[in-house]
């Protein structure tokens, strides 16, 4: 009981302190809080919504399929299925998301099976980094200059 109060009182002065610390970085809108844990940051604009919510607004992405079988029988020699979003903006933002299936070689008797899959993909924060990205990039065109050489010290280093 003793450490859940020394951890609560510790994320709130750290809070405190990232607080303090952003309001003095010469930036205007911009604010880093420190919520919940110590590895919780969030990082917010003046025009970030308050009111995110995982239900709202409708998926970008929606499936839903209902199945109900009474025999399927199957032989798959060789099944191979790729999905991937790769986005980036310059040396500032990088995002990636994938799917990958391979299969090879299966025999298959099913029966009597009912099954449901639901699917859902909001992608309005991934809009909301890149519209924050790109603002921040108009406000300050120099970023994108730092961005190239931050990139480049990190090929070489790794190249290394």
């Amino acid at each position: 009981m003793l450490s859940l109060a020394f951890y609560s009182f510790l994320a709130f002065g750290m809070s405190l302190t990232a607080s303090a610390a952003s309001s003095d970085s010469g930036y205007v809108g911009y604010n880093l809080t420190l919520e919940g844990d110590e590895d919780s940051v969030i990082y917010s604009t003046d025009n970030t919504r308050q009111n995110a919510s995982a239900t709202y607004p409708d998926p970008d992405v929606f499936l839903n399929a209902s199945l109900s079988v009474e025999t399927i029988e199957i032989e798959v020699d060789n099944l191979t299925a790729k999905v991937n979003l790769d986005l980036q903006v310059l040396e500032l933002l990088q995002f990636n998301a994938g799917v990958d299936l391979s299969i090879e070689r299966v025999h298959l008797l099913i029966q009597d099976v009912k099954a449901k899959v639901l699917l859902e993909a909001r992608l309005e924060n991934l809009v909301q980094m890149v519209d924050d990205v790109l603002g921040s990039l108009d406000l300050n065109p120099i970023i994108a200059t730092l961005g190239q050489g931050v990139g480049d010290i990190v090929g070489e280093t790794t190249d290394a």
